[in-house]
């Protein structure tokens, strides 16, 4: 008996890059760490041309790593083609811009995502000791700041954390940032 090959591809979700940036953020804990993580995965990551401008040049650079920098409110990246006519009575040298709009495979970045989501990480730090100082505190051993990570950043790393732990919002973003420089916390 013959085996019947399935011809179902699955579907691709396309998304835009500003809607992948803030689903990631959602796991990750903050948009600059999203940011980052989504430019060093792209090479593993599908994409897909929406639109480009000017439409007649040809976008080959698109798919070269590593990729222009990203647009992420427009979607978009930017690359600028220098083109340069030799002649001995007109030399000239001109730049165009050519800017690709385009999408990413949510199935590929949601397959590339750290297992040590922030459900999880907040699971590590339940149940909450009896004050929100304590809690602070055991958080801030338990989850150390990185190298490199900004006070904002680690900030918000750690509100969601604070919020699944407590069930509550305990403080406001700048509150936390600030009680992150208070010694005696």
């Amino acid at each position: 008996m013959a085996k019947t090959v399935s011809k179902h591809t699955p579907r691709v979700t396309w998304v835009l890059p500003k809607v992948a940036r803030e689903r990631v953020a959602a796991v990750l804990g903050s948009i600059g760490h999203a940011e980052r993580w989504i430019i060093r995965e792209l090479p593993h990551i599908r994409r897909q041309v929406v639109d480009s401008y000017p439409s007649d040049e040809p976008h080959d650079w698109f798919w070269r790593d590593p990729l222009p920098p990203i647009n992420w409110v427009e979607s978009s990246t930017a690359y600028n083609k220098v083109a340069a006519k030799v002649s001995a009575e007109d030399p000239m040298i001109t730049f165009t811009t050519i800017t690709v709009y385009f999408c990413l495979a949510w199935e590929d970045i949601a397959a590339r995502i750290p297992a040590n989501s922030m459900a999880a990480t907040a699971a590590t730090v339940a149940p909450p000791p009896s004050s929100k100082k304590e809690w602070f505190a055991k958080a801030k051993q338990q989850h150390p700041r990185r190298p490199g990570e900004g006070a904002s950043d680690y900030a918000d790393r750690l509100m969601p954390i604070l919020e699944a732990a407590l069930g509550e919002k305990a403080w406001s973003k700048d509150n936390l940032v600030r009680r992150l420089y208070d010694p005696d916390e």
